[in-house]
């Protein structure tokens, strides 16, 4: 299963499925708490967490946002 919005209700979710064995999260640094105690509940329930965008936000200092370069 993946997921772009609402990670952590869709996340309690596949644990009440009972049907769901891996879930793909968009995950970076900039997640609040709540994203990292729905990843602990999946594991609990034996489900696996596939990481996507995790540079998304990254910064290389204060004021400079590292951007892919275009081709």
């Amino acid at each position: 299963m993946s997921t772009h919005k609402g990670q952590a209700s869709v996340i309690d979710g596949a644990i009440k499925c009972g049907k769901i064995d891996v879930v793909l999260v968009g995950y970076n640094f900039s997640m609040g708490s709540e994203l990292d105690a729905a990843i602990d509940r999946a594991k609990a329930a034996g489900i696996g967490v596939v990481a996507m965008k995790v540079m998304a936000e990254a910064s290389a200092g204060p004021s400079r946002a590292i951007r892919p370069k275009r081709r």
